[in-house]
């Protein structure tokens, strides 16, 4: 049995944020549902899904919605009823009616108007939805009622308890109903390659989609790219195709002249648009965004778009803005994004599937991200049951997200007992899974006991070799031993790049507080930098979060102490550690020069963090003063190691303020100096 099933669901058809909404017919479902607690389970025997949730225990909530922050209910791991009525427009009366959950944490039933209309189980934090046409009525009102589950289960990934993040349950993310013309485009997938030519920088763009119900002849299509958020311009291509296969599947490559590549200091977007025509006349439009990247290995090298890269990052754990938890708004998690990228992180990994207004941000923001099928744990097994739901969370992200450019890895697995054969079998067929769908990207397994003796690992069985280091803390180790350690690890697994996917400190498991945690963090990270087979390394974590495993804390509060921000979002001193050490320019100081006031040398990482570094801009400003309002100096580009030096003649203070930005309009970082007018 394919537990991941959708009843009366002939075509699982799964849509992204970055799809441009406003081409489909849509209600925004979000905002005041009713309510109840079943913590007996009797909704179902006494038919809540026909007759409506119980008058006296009902109440008001606010969707997205979890309730494991409600007073009372912040351990509560059971069944939860929510309930709307909704209006559907008379003119949807000739339209395929769907209704798009953004995730239902980890089970849901749907029914309307009385009648099941849908089951979505084990998969809580990827998109689905439901063909609801022969359920609504056009013209009239309609109860929706969702009966959701999070009950700890051991068909369900997660599995059982063994995860480290909260069990919220609920409706968590957005809902919508939304209108879709009877034949019609579904699923498109866009990817674009950048390639460097003697005439410039070309781009080889792939499109495909599928043909929803289209029976007649006479179709074509029409694909037009432009670059994104630039109205008015003309289009960068705009061809025409004949539909050649009926109620199958489209697909174009298409050769571009000049593109623009994305990539993390440039994250340059285009917009693609597919138009469906019968006989001349338009049938549906879907367009979606997309860049011009390309990431691979070659030897113990990352390698986006025919650069070698070094990547410093840190990772978020989502779910533990309060009040929201895992319903937290749009607004909290950009806050926490912007964070991360204040820090100068460019690489992070999400332990769960995010929403797609994360990867939007990522997108716009130069972030290179790798999501991961929640398979996290050494109690988790991959049994047959467990495999085939981790096909199924596969499918569903990999379809939901694949036009995300910051997407650059797909993760099949975290800290599972991976030295057993069975999870190296299993592992093995997840990747295999996840390239079959996406041969684009890498895809990895997360390890935290590849570089311990006894075996084989399925640390292995990935393009890159993603390791959790946490020798004096969680593995209780001599800290001496880091570096042999990892050369232990490059010497097993060889010819593959390293990437250190997790390393820092938990309080209060481990003393020592944040001044502790800036030491491993500058000890650790320099025996990484020394290792030139270590492509990446990822800080744990931005944040103390929410876990319902956490050593401090209690219900609704309970935590791990591990971030260099609070649970309120408040910065510790390591903040400013782990921004200086991800930095991918260093200023220097050379004051035996004596040409200049201050005379400085920029130079371009060589060692974690290492990617070119184009277009930044140095200013020189007083304290207290807006860095825009000083001198500003156009850096050249800076390759790893490559440098520049810039001098100060004209400046009246004693102390000068130096601030870097990058050509997104952050800033990097700023340093003090101070200014010797007597030389």
């Amino acid at each position: 049995m394919n537990i991941l099933r959708m009843t009366l669901l002939p075509l699982l058809l799964l849509l992204t944020w970055s799809i441009s909404w406003c081409q489909r017919d849509t209600i925004d479902l979000n905002g005041t549902w009713s309510f109840s607690v079943d913590s007996l389970r009797a909704g179902i025997p006494h038919r809540w899904f026909a007759n409506g949730l119980p008058p006296g225990a009902r109440q008001p909530v606010t969707v997205p919605h979890t309730w494991n922050t409600m007073s009372g209910l912040e351990t509560y791991a059971g069944m939860g009823w929510y309930e709307r009525t909704v209006s559907i427009p008379r003119s949807w009366g000739e339209k395929a009616i769907f209704l798009h959950f953004s995730a239902v944490y980890h089970d849901a039933t749907v029914w309307v108007n009385g009648t099941i209309a849908g089951e979505h189980r084990g998969s809580g934090f990827t998109p689905f939805r439901l063909d609801v046409t022969k359920l609504i009525r056009p013209g009239a009102a309609n109860v929706v009622r969702v009966a959701a589950d999070n009950a700890y289960s051991r068909v369900s990934i997660p599995f059982d308890r063994s995860f480290d993040w909260p069990n919220d349950g609920g409706l968590i993310r957005s809902v919508m109903a939304l209108a879709l013309p009877p034949s019609g485009i579904e699923k498109l997938q866009v990817s674009g390659v950048p390639r460097t030519t003697p005439q410039g920088i070309e781009g080889t763009l792939h499109v495909s989609f599928g043909l929803r119900r289209a029976t007649t002849t006479g179709l074509t299509y029409q694909i037009t790219v432009h670059k994104d958020r630039q109205e008015g311009e003309p289009p960068v291509v705009q061809m025409g195709f004949p539909v050649d296969r009926v109620n199958g599947s489209c697909s174009q490559t298409i050769t571009l002249p000049r593109v623009q590549p994305w990539n993390v200091d440039t994250p340059a977007l285009y917009t693609c648009e597919v138009r469906l025509l019968n006989h001349g006349t338009l049938v549906d439009r879907l367009a979606c965004t997309f860049g011009f990247r390309e990431i691979r290995t070659e030897g113990t090298q990352i390698i986006l778009n025919d650069q070698p890269v070094r990547l410093m990052g840190v990772e978020w754990m989502p779910g533990s803005s309060l009040p929201g938890g895992m319903a937290e708004s749009r607004e909290q998690m950009i806050g926490m994004l912007q964070k991360m990228r204040g820090v100068n992180a460019v690489f992070t990994r999400f332990h769960w599937q995010q929403d797609d207004a994360v990867y939007d941000w990522c997108d716009r923001h130069g972030i290179l991200v790798q999501e991961e099928v929640p398979l996290w744990g050494g109690a988790t097994p991959l049994n047959d049951t467990i495999l085939t739901l981790a096909r199924g969370h596969l499918d569903e992200m990999i379809a939901a997200h694949y036009n995300h450019p910051s997407i650059v890895m797909w993760g099949v697995g975290n800290e599972l007992a991976s030295k057993e054969p069975a999870i190296v079998t299993g592992v093995r067929d997840l990747y295999r899974y996840a390239k079959a769908l996406d041969p684009t990207r890498l895809v990895n397994y997360v390890s935290n006991k590849a570089a311990f003796s006894g075996g084989r690992d399925a640390i292995g069985q990935g393009d890159v070799l993603m390791f959790n280091e946490y020798q004096d803390t969680w593995y209780q180790g001599d800290p001496a031993r880091v570096g042999g350690m990892l050369d232990t690890l490059h010497l097993d697994y060889p010819g593959k790049p390293v990437v250190i996917s997790e390393y820092g400190v938990c309080e209060p498991a481990f003393q020592g507080g944040d001044e502790r945690r800036t030491l491993d963090m500058v000890y650790h990270t320099a025996v990484y930098e020394s290792k030139p087979y270590v492509a990446g390394a990822i800080y744990f974590c931005l944040n103390d979060y929410r876990t319902h495993v956490g050593e401090a804390g209690e219900g609704v509060l309970k935590r791990r102490v591990h971030g260099v921000y609070d649970m309120e979002g408040n910065a510790k001193r390591s903040v400013q550690v782990l921004r200086r050490m991800s930095s991918p320019l260093k200023v220097i100081n050379v004051p035996w020069k004596g040409k200049h006031l201050l005379e400085l040398k920029i130079v371009g990482g060589g060692g974690l963090p290492s990617y070119l570094c184009s277009g930044y801009t140095l200013y020189w400003s007083a304290p207290g003063q807006p860095y825009q309002g000083g001198q500003r100096v156009a850096l050249p580009d800076l390759r790893a190691n490559g440098s520049v030096n810039v001098g100060l003649d004209d400046f009246a203070g004693n102390t000068v303020v130096v601030t870097i930005v990058r050509p997104t309009g952050e800033v990097v970082d700023t340093w003090d100096f101070a200014v010797d007018h007597a030389q």
